[in-house]
């Protein structure tokens, strides 16, 4: 069995210790390492206590006794679950090494383990409350309690019989709304973690500051921290903003180098590159996590920017780097290279509103995500650095995102000698209003890329050529991009096999685009195209899509098709609009297309909507066939009157008429026993005093948005 394999003892007891959670219930890594530690079953041996709670966690998940639930960005595993059957053998573990186990560790919630009287409550070391009704008073008793969590939303004072609990460690009231925490918190010496992330938390005792033993500290983000926060030399993570008095300096962190995770905000309070140094960031070695933000709320230049950022470098083996709010015009010499910062994985640079220049960043060697935010006096930027440059830039980037860079102009072209972006998935870039184009060898080289993400681009023009080679591509979204032209050259061909969502809008000098044969596609959505001029041949090439479930088409001329039968066995949603087509000449062939493609759908189609021609006259008959349909939405019809076979329609929940100006009179509706919404909007000639009589009692009747 994968249990008789675990190599310790202690890793035993970890794995027995899970069963106090309910079958099925989910775990957060985080809290579970930590009950761990409260209880004294993780030996540093050499490596600080978390690692070996990480280790054990990791272990447990390779033997398939833990199953990973949620994953962060990079994998990491966020959650648990236990198998029932796995769970049962925890219990039964847990049990067989003590009995007095079953009194030691209690997850006391609804239709659970009652909480024991008697003796038994000095044996008892874990207590997860989780219910309605909390006795106040009820822990004086549990004298050798370890780890205390309560869940429960009644709960607004912290119990002051939590004042008895002497040796204990852990301390979660996340799950509370308990508004302050007590100035005897203190007294609690033995305190590892205090989890008081509750939105309701409004203030912290200065007396938090004698809690030496404390590694863990959650809050949330608008909670401000009490004065001489540099006592707290075991914390491994803070968020600090700094202040002008005394205590709320940045001096305070100068002693705090265990820290993993440090995030410094209000850097405008601090007056030059001297008074940065006292927080002594190049000597925490164990910090992988770190954010400098200065208040963007301050108008106005700050000189001394560039030389606080200067006295703030931090150690080489950090991890991840964010910089918001910085007003200097050049970045440090440590950040313009990066040079020796090889494990960074992550950075983002943001409200940099004046520098003119990124940092040289493609050299680093673990680089994943690159974000950048906002960097207002952007004009170019150049991926390769150097003319002539040869090798690979950027070798591991995987998400790379620009937005909201207004002045930039141009992402300079890498040249034939240079490899940028071999493993790119993700690209996104948003809101840079005068970038003309891409590099035309974006594409060439990113083989894995598989979510291209453009929006609110107005000058770029077009998209490299070899966007076709994508064969990895999911996800294609391009909105608008008023000046674009084409997004790859139809003959360019393609198969886009793994192509699973296509999303064009608002392009309004669009004249031509990818025709895919995507088997995979699910969702097709084209809005506003004014100028496209070969819908016709694009909607022939979803002849390949048969997993298509949402298709949406609307302000695009040309809805016509040689396609007579299309696989539509999926499709659940559809909303198409012709308005665009005034001529009576392509009436006919448009009907038809809208025919046909409903045909090929009856008995998936939950969502209709459909926007005609006035000059029509007739509702489109194969919508009787639609079982599934459960919403209806119809507008801009010439019809005087619904057709009989409407009263069919026996599943609509929900059915919207709009821009009838000939209709006069509305089909019997009392069948429609499922119908909640009924809406009708700029129907003239309808009396709703007069047909309202015609729909259910129990449905709501909204006329031009009102409801009656």
């Amino acid at each position: 069995m994968s249990f008789d394999r675990l190599p310790s003892s202690s890793l035993k007891m970890c794995f027995a210790y899970c069963s106090i959670f309910p079958k099925g219930c989910k775990i957060v890594k985080k809290e579970l390492i930590e009950l761990w530690m409260a209880e004294e079953f993780l030996q540093p041996n050499g490596h600080d206590i978390e690692s070996v709670g990480e280790m054990f966690s990791n272990i447990l998940v390779h033997n398939s006794l833990l199953q990973v639930v949620e994953r962060g960005a990079y994998g990491n595993a966020l959650t648990y679950v236990m198998h029932d059957l796995v769970h049962d053998l925890a219990s039964a573990v847990l049990c067989s090494t003590d009995d007095t186990n079953q009194f030691r560790y209690l997850f006391q919630g609804d239709e659970l383990i009652p909480i024991p009287e008697g003796p038994t409550i000095y044996l008892m070391r874990t207590l997860i409350f989780r219910g309605e009704k909390l006795d106040t008073t009820m822990f004086s008793g549990y004298k050798s309690l370890y780890a205390l969590t309560l869940d429960c939303d009644r709960v607004k004072v912290l119990p002051s019989s939590v004042r008895t609990l002497k040796y204990l460690k852990n301390l979660n009231v996340s799950r509370t709304r308990i508004e302050s925490l007590p100035r005897w918190i203190d007294e609690l010496h033995y305190l590892q973690t205090l989890n008081a992330s509750t939105e309701s938390l409004r203030e912290l005792p200065s007396t938090l500051k004698y809690l030496t033993r404390l590694r863990h500290l959650y809050l949330c983000h608008d909670v401000e921290l009490p004065a001489e926060m540099g006592g707290l030399t075991n914390l491994q993570a803070l968020k600090f903003r700094v202040g002008e008095h005394k205590g709320y300096r940045i001096e305070e962190l100068g002693s705090l180098n265990n820290l993993k995770q440090l995030s410094i905000y209000n850097l405008e309070k601090v007056r030059d590159r001297e008074e940065a140094e006292e927080a002594n960031i190049s000597k925490k070695k164990n910090l992988t996590e770190l954010r400098f933000e200065w208040d963007t709320n301050i108008d106005g230049e700050r000189e001394h920017d560039e030389a606080v950022l200067e006295g703030l470098e931090p150690h080489p083996g950090l991890k991840m780097l964010k910089i918001a709010g910085f007003k200097g015009k050049n970045f440090p010499s440590w950040a313009k290279e990066m040079s020796g910062f090889d494990k960074l994985i992550e950075i983002a640079l943001s409200d940099c509103q004046v520098c003119e220049q990124i940092p040289e960043l493609g050299r680093l060697p673990n680089l994943k995500t690159l974000s950048l935010w906002r960097l207002s006096k952007v004009k170019s930027i150049n991926f390769s650095f150097e003319r002539g440059m040869e090798g690979v830039i950027f070798p591991t980037l995987e998400t790379l995102l620009l937005t909201g860079m207004p002045d930039l102009e141009v992402i300079q072209d890498f040249g034939d000698k240079v490899k940028v972006f071999p493993r790119l998935v993700s690209l996104k870039i948003f809101c840079c209003n005068k970038l003309e184009c891409l590099p035309s060898l974006l594409f060439q080289k990113a083989h894995g890329l598989k979510v291209v993400d453009i929006r609110h681009c107005s000058k770029l023009s077009g998209l490299p050529d070899n966007l076709h080679t994508l064969d990895s591509l999911e996800s294609m979204t391009i909105k608008g991009c008023q000046s674009l032209r084409s997004i790859v050259k139809p003959e360019s061909g393609g198969t886009f096999k793994f192509l699973h969502s296509l999303e064009i809008r608002d392009c309004q000098q669009l004249k031509e685009m990818v025709e895919p044969h995507a088997p995979l596609l699910k969702k097709v959505s084209m809005v506003e195209l004014k100028t496209l001029q070969n819908l016709p041949k694009f909607l022939d090439s979803l002849e390949h899509s048969h997993s298509l479930a949402q298709l949406t088409i609307v302000g695009v001329p040309q809805f016509t098709s040689n396609i007579n039968v299309w696989d539509f066995q999926k499709l659940r949603k559809l909303e198409i609009d012709v308005t665009m087509e005034s001529s009576s000449e392509t009436s006919d062939a448009i009907k038809k297309t809208v025919d046909i493609m409903l045909q090929n759908c009856c008995s998936t189609l939950g969502e209709l909507k459909l926007t005609g021609l006035e000059i029509w006259d007739e509702v489109p008959e194969s919508i009787r066939r639609l079982t599934a349909l459960y919403s209806l939405e119809l507008e801009n019809f010439g019809v005087d009157r619904l057709p009989e076979w409407f009263e069919a329609l026996l599943h609509l929940n929900k059915l919207c008429l709009s821009n009838f100006p000939e209709l006069t009179h509305l089909p019997p509706m009392k069948r429609f026993t499922q119908l909640q919404e009924f809406h009708i909007c700029n129907c003239p000639k309808i009396k709703i005093e007069y047909e309202g009589h015609k729909i259910s009692h129990r449905c709501a009747i909204y006329v031009n948005s009102h409801l009656l």
